[in-house]
């Protein structure tokens, strides 16, 4: 029994391969897709314009052979450029005999699109500002304290004159950070410019995360200024208390001698309620919570 299974499996695998050996001696037509590659560029040119990227190449041939353009490796239609700058202009056909791999035992039907339009141009550079493409979530509690620090923060592009021309700013790929709680360093890649080739590959994103406090900070002389001579100009009460928010680390170090508090005399001039509201100079990365009083009463004196 054994026996028979294994001549019967023999003989179904032999029948198989049989007929695909029969079949694919037939004639058959089949479309491949494959990329365009303009070669032999001259030196310090660029492809501006290209008119498509890839070609359809319809083919007639026997099966076996044409199983090979389909499932063998990857192809591409190799064409010689012109070398005089401006628009060009290249029937495809014409390129198939510096493709030796299009055999010389297939017909070839068709490509589409049978022309391949295109502009030679000079290569220009020049330097553009990078742009973070960043979203960023942070933890309860916590939050940049810190700009965005880029390195560097501007990088070299060249490519195709028109195309350099137009292009003022690199963007980031696209990034997500979440759940952030300390300082981050991360490198961040650029965006793909098509025809457009940058000097580095990335960049260094950095800024500093930290929890968020709130400090008061008491006894904060409140100066007046621009009082023209001859008036004096009193101020209930002449000092306050200021609540800053800002990062734990920051708050610590700072003290009142970093704040400061004003008003103007015009402003109390031309002031109807008999209430005025101090201008608050804080440090950088900190938040103005509160000030208490809020509103400061006055008195002007004439001498």
């Amino acid at each position: 029994m054994k026996k028979k299974i294994i001549t019967l499996i023999s003989t179904t695998v032999f029948s198989i391969i049989l007929w695909g050996f029969v079949t694919l001696s037939d004639e058959y037509f089949t479309t491949i897709q494959v990329p365009v590659n303009l070669v032999d560029l001259p030196e310090n040119i660029s492809i501006g314009n290209l008119s498509t990227e890839s070609v359809s190449i319809s083919m007639k041939g026997e099966g076996w052979t044409l199983a090979g353009y389909t499932f063998g490796p990857d192809r591409e239609l190799t064409i010689k450029s012109k070398e005089q700058l401006g628009k060009q202009t290249i029937v495809l056909r014409n390129a198939i005999e510096q493709n030796p791999w299009l055999a010389s035992n297939i017909q070839i039907v068709e490509i589409q699109p049978d022309r391949l339009e295109y502009t030679l141009e000079n290569i220009a550079s020049k330097k553009v500002e990078i742009i973070p493409d960043i979203t960023l979530d942070f933890r309860p509690g916590y939050k940049k304290i810190s700009d965005v620090v880029l390195t560097p923060d501007s990088i070299e592009i060249s490519g195709p004159a028109s195309l350099v021309k137009s292009t003022d700013f690199v963007k980031t790929v696209q990034t997500r950070l979440n759940n952030l709680e300390k300082d981050v360093s991360e490198t961040l890649s650029f965006e793909p410019i098509k025809g457009i080739k940058f000097k580095h590959p990335n960049c260094i994103m950095e800024f500093s995360v930290q929890r968020i406090v709130d400090k008061s900070f008491d006894d904060i002389l409140v100066a007046t200024r621009n009082v023209p001579p001859a008036r004096d100009l009193i101020l209930f009460p002449s000092r306050i208390k200021v609540t800053l928010r800002g990062g734990i680390n920051v708050l610590a170090k700072l003290d009142a001698s970093q704040i400061s508090a004003s008003i103007s005399f015009r402003e109390v001039y031309n002031d109807t309620t008999g209430g005025i509201k101090p201008n608050i100079t804080i440090p950088d990365n900190t938040e103005l919570v509160d000030i208490k009083p809020n509103r400061l009463e006055y008195v002007i004196k004439k001498y």
